[in-house]
């Protein structure tokens, strides 16, 4: 579990826990850098493939992600950066699915 989904300050969750910092980084090493890759991936991928967004889209995700929230200019324009690296990535996995998938296969469903 992350520290911050608990809302525990790192020290807190380490104490917590009773792991060195050193033993908490070599457990997450190998999925960080897993993720990573993953990600890397996904977006060479998506470039590719010409895999772009709908702006419409990443709008609508970065107000629901905002609702309730008193944002700048700033943090809107984070956001939607955000919203639109997602998106794509979500894109670009649907792709390599539907490349890796027989095409007589009921796997994907869209």
């Amino acid at each position: 579990m992350r520290p911050r989904s608990l809302g525990l300050p790192l020290d807190r969750y380490i104490e917590m826990s009773g792991q060195s910092m050193e033993a908490l980084r070599t457990e997450r090493r190998e999925p960080a850098a897993s993720r990573v890759r993953l990600e890397l991936a996904l977006d060479a991928l998506a470039v590719a493939e010409g895999i772009e967004v709908d702006e419409n889209q990443v709008e609508r995700e970065a107000r629901t992600v905002a609702e309730g929230r008193k944002i700048d200019a700033v943090q809107r324009r984070r956001l939607e950066d955000l919203a639109r690296r997602d998106l794509r990535r979500r894109a670009a996995g649907q792709r390599l699915l539907e490349i890796v998938t027989p095409e007589d296969s009921d796997f994907i469903s869209t």
